[in-house]
């Protein structure tokens, strides 16, 4: 699924920028028979980290930055769907798409146990992804992204930017990628299992494995 590409605008903290939380979602599924997470996330702050228990958790705070009607209006039509297709769970929330990223925020945490694979389609914003020790594959449009992650669970990493830097550390050796406009890096020699390959159309990503 591909997202149309969003203005973002991040805007520093100020009176004249401050925001409010008026809605906030929050969903929790039975991880039991369950082999990967598909998340559509379409703009926003998102972060992923490893659940505690057994169990996936998913939590967004809807940001109105004025006192518009309408913001918190479209934020009550907010649900967030999980469904299961087989041993994959697929997480999304309708009718965000279209928002505009001058009046609402969308913050937003995952956190999952760490040996289930991840899908994610997110459209515009700032992913950071942190602990996971499976298979990983994402495809951002527009924003940066940051994972981390232990060297020891990873096989191969392939990253590519179409417009933007994307960079890799492993221990120590930075792994700076290659072309002109947009970069790209791959390095597959790990000794673990998992395979990390994080897609961006615009913007800059780094992946740490350490």
């Amino acid at each position: 699924m591909r997202f149309a590409p969003v203005l973002l605008v991040v805007a520093l903290a100020s009176p004249a920028f401050a925001d409010r939380t008026v809605r906030t979602l929050d969903d929790v599924q039975p991880a039991a028979g369950v082999d990967k997470v598909h998340l559509e996330f379409s703009v926003g702050q998102l972060t992923i980290e490893p659940s505690t228990d057994r169990n996936i958790h998913f939590t967004v705070k809807v940001r109105c930055k004025d006192n518009s009607r309408r913001c918190e209006e479209r934020a009550e039509e907010l649900e967030i769907e999980a469904r299961r297709v087989g041993s994959t769970l697929k997480i999304e929330i309708p009718k965000t798409s279209g928002w505009d990223s001058n009046r609402a925020t969308f913050r937003a945490v995952l956190l999952m146990p760490a040996d289930l694979a991840l899908r994610l389609e997110m459209g515009v914003g700032e992913l950071t992804i942190s602990g996971l020790a499976h298979d990983v594959d994402v495809d951002l449009g527009v924003g940066e992204a940051r994972l981390r992650l232990n060297e020891n669970h990873v096989r191969e990493v392939t990253v590519s930017s179409g417009v933007g830097d994307a960079s890799l550390r492993v221990g120590k050796r930075n792994l700076q990628g290659s072309g002109w406009l947009g970069h790209s890096v791959r390095w597959d020699d790990g000794p673990g299992r998992a395979r990390i390959e994080v897609d961006l159309g615009v913007g800059e990503t780094e992946v740490v494995l350490d």
